[in-house]
């Protein structure tokens, strides 16, 4: 929003004009939750440049995962976000967080395709 209304540039505070990606982190359970899915849905409607972290450690509220979330997998329940050709949505990245490597690896790519589509050059 930053970015698309002038009237918000001088909270230099807040943001640098929304040339920010948003960094998010929640566990595996608390993806059942509605506000969740409202901001990643909302997130990919309006493209926010943003990396969201699900770690998973297999439970849910006190239970399986396989008992918290559809599929067993909050990144399959998620598939139906992601962005295609042509269509706004969410890129879905899956990795061990143990690998810092890696880790470290899956976090630079949606990091470069949010600043990448906001500035597009």
């Amino acid at each position: 929003m930053f970015r698309n209304n002038e009237a918000l540039h001088s909270y230099t505070h807040l943001s640098d004009k929304g040339d920010e990606v948003a960094f998010g982190t929640i566990g595996d359970a608390s993806t059942s939750e509605g506000h969740f899915w409202e901001t990643m849905n909302a997130a990919g409607v309006l493209q926010v440049p943003m990396a969201m972290s699900v770690w998973d450690d297999g439970w849910g509220i006190s239970v399986s995962k396989d008992y918290q979330t559809t599929k067993g997998s909050i990144s399959k329940a998620l598939a139906g976000f992601e962005k295609e050709e042509g269509t706004n949505g969410l890129r879905i990245y899956k990795t061990k967080g143990w690998n810092y490597t890696d880790l470290n690896k899956t976090y630079e790519r949606p990091s470069r395709s949010a600043a990448k589509s906001m500035c597009p050059a």
